[in-house]
């Protein structure tokens, strides 16, 4: 049981979050969901608000857990606001960039509602992801994310176990271009059919809160169209009346639609059950906002994540950066083989990143953020006369984006406000930009490349030239190959691409799309069985 006089709020729960945006993509990583201070750069955002109900007169400690994001130099700042009180407390400011719990202060609190608020001090992304009343004044808080996951559990009074959801024929992890059609097939087929999606919506990097479309063979080569159900989702995002606005909207209407396809939102899968050591007969998802975790068994299932999580929980063989030019005869590739990755972006939907306004803007970054070349030709990028953020604002790829996502998506932040402060300062065209506000409308990363599952057959930089036509193919391509610098942001006069290659209309076998290890595993999608340059055509199929 729990004390009488302990409570544990999660960031989730703030019923009024002001400026602060909720980010559950590394929950996975670090545990839970958490507020984030995104929004004007420099300028802070308005607090997130909740009541809470003390159980009981007296003196409590308040404990936070929050991260310092950039350790030298601690931009994210913030403080906790209890019933109006400021302890004095500056957090997310210790020598340490892990997530971890900090003592906030102490009140004198009576039984009853209490107004808790997390004050942002920067403007410059500070994160909370849970706060712990209690009297115990020897209390600490775990620090390893199951135990911590225990400790909310035993203080909230709810189960810690995890729970059966249920036997499916088949289970698709991943929501996006892959996984809504390798889902809605099979259910149309008949098969008992579970979509476990990670995020609130459907589409993956072409939904509405990432917004990189869903593109293909069909929009580059004259009187290509999608076919199957690629071309259903497209018609029915671009009908006549416009009632559906974007792709999120798409995909959940045609999943609605069927009666053996349930989809469950805000699941991340963390596990994979193996009946022996080549085949899957479960998994394990964590509920990201409540912590729930819920266990699913299925025959068949299809890792459609992307990130390859579901392949590599199970032991599936797999590939992760670039393979050297020898490997596969592939004159793009470089020599020496490494783990470079590309970079993903921010692109925040169709939201706009930039809002006009009647005063003029200003904005100067901060020390901690590079400085850009002033000259055009230097800087090499088409810097186009809207007021918009381009797909080429991208991270160094030598970034883990898998296992540093957090760390890889703060640093697209600093490629934002490095660009936002060139254009606003040095470019000669500024004066274009000087009724325009800056602000993050998400914090969502979109990621183009991170671990390739091996199947049988690996789709090759010759295969994709030479518009080959496989006996078993089950797919066509035909984007370019379309492979960005490894510098990304920061290349210079070397330019945002590192090969750029228009291809014919090559076909994908279905032997990139199974597991060459484990018997019951498909995939669909940016991580199919591919080199890193023949990724280049079929990540945004």
């Amino acid at each position: 049981m729990n004390g009488p006089a302990e409570i544990w709020i999660d960031a989730a729960g703030f019923t009024e979050r002001g400026g602060w945006k909720l980010d559950t993509q590394f929950a996975h990583l670090m545990g839970s969901g958490y507020l984030i201070a995104a929004d004007e750069p420099g300028v802070p955002v308005e607090d997130a608000e909740l009541t809470v109900n003390i159980p009981e007169d007296g003196r409590y400690r308040v404990w936070v857990r929050d991260r310092n994001w950039l350790r030298t130099y601690s931009p994210g700042k913030f403080s906790l606001l209890v019933n109006g009180e400021n302890s004095g407390r500056v957090l997310g400011i210790k020598p340490s960039d892990r997530w971890l719990w900090e003592i906030a202060g102490e009140y004198e609190l009576k039984k009853g509602p209490c107004r808790v608020a997390l004050h942002d001090l920067s403007g410059y992304f500070g994160r909370c992801a849970a706060l712990i009343f209690t009297k115990d004044m020897d209390y600490y808080p775990p620090a390893e994310i199951e135990a911590i996951r225990k400790e909310r559990a035993r203080m909230k009074q709810e189960s810690a176990e995890t729970e059966f959801g249920g036997n499916y024929d088949f289970i698709v992890v991943g929501g996006g271009p892959g996984g809504v059609p390798a889902a809605l097939a099979a259910a149309r087929l008949g098969a008992k059919t579970l979509l476990i999606q990670d995020r609130p919506m459907l589409g993956g990097n072409g939904s509405s809160e990432i917004g990189i479309t869903f593109d293909g063979a069909g929009v580059l080569l004259p009187y290509a169209r999608e076919t199957g159900i690629a071309e259903e989702i497209r018609r029915l995002r671009d009908r006549v009346d416009n009632s559906t606005t974007d792709w999120s909207d798409a995909l959940k209407e045609l999943t609605d639609r069927e009666e053996n396809l349930t989809v469950i939102y805000d699941n991340h899968v963390i596990a994979a059950d193996m009946a022996d050591s080549s085949a899957i007969c479960g998994v394990t998802s964590l509920n990201i906002l409540t912590q729930k975790k819920t266990r699913f068994t299925a025959g068949l299932f299809a890792d459609c994540t992307g990130d390859g999580w579901l392949g590599y929980y199970a032991g599936a063989k797999y590939r992760y950066g670039r393979e050297s030019s020898s490997q596969h005869g592939e004159s793009f590739a470089p020599e020496t083989a490494d783990t470079v990755t590309m970079s993903g972006c921010i692109k925040s939907g169709n939201r706009p990143f930039f809002i006009k306004t009647e005063e003029e803007q200003s904005y100067h970054a901060p020390e901690w953020v590079k400085k850009l070349p002033a000259d055009d030709e230097e800087f090499c990028r088409d810097v186009d006369n809207r007021p918009t953020l381009s797909w080429w604002i991208e991270a160094s790829n030598d970034f883990d984006d898998i296992l540093d996502g957090e760390e890889t998506r703060d640093e697209l932040f600093m490629c934002i406000l490095a660009f936002l402060d060139r254009q606003r300062n040095v470019w000669k065209g500024r004066d274009r930009l000087k009724y325009y506000k800056f602000r993050f409308p998400s914090a969502a990363i979109g990621r183009r490349e991170s671990r390739r599952l091996l199947g049988d057959y690996i789709l090759t930089q010759d295969d994709v030239i030479s518009g080959r036509v496989f006996d078993d193919a089950v797919a066509y391509t035909g984007w370019p190959i379309d492979i960005h610098h490894p510098e990304g942001l920061y290349s210079g006069r070397k330019g945002p691409m590192y090969c750029y290659k228009f291809v014919p209309m090559p076909t994908v076998p279905y032997r990139c799309l199974y597991s060459k290890n484990i018997d019951n595993l498909l995939f669909a999608g940016r991580n199919i069985s591919a080199t890193h340059i023949a990724l280049g055509t079929v990540r945004v199929e």
